[in-house]
């Protein structure tokens, strides 16, 4: 595998890792209220955690996708 291969599916598997436990703290931490329950506290951490999954599957996607989208377009406008 080259170097850049390598970067690129280190860096995934990196975003893949990171981005459900970034995703239930910043949910915890945003619900937080002095009177949550353990209940409330699992749901926001599994509905964070979830989110933040999704956006770290999704952001290749994104990160790819925007760019080849504009320069399409500004290929079929000339």
């Amino acid at each position: 595998m080259n170097r850049v291969t390598e970067f690129a599916v280190r860096s995934y598997v990196g975003i893949l890792t990171a981005a459900p436990v970034i995703g239930a703290n910043y949910n915890v931490w945003e619900n937080y209220t002095l009177e949550n329950t353990a209940r409330e506290f699992a749901t926001d951490a599994v509905s964070g955690a979830f989110c933040g999954a999704v956006i770290g599957i999704l952001s290749p996607v994104i990160a790819l996708g925007v760019p080849a989208y504009v320069a399409l377009k500004v290929a079929n406008n000339k």
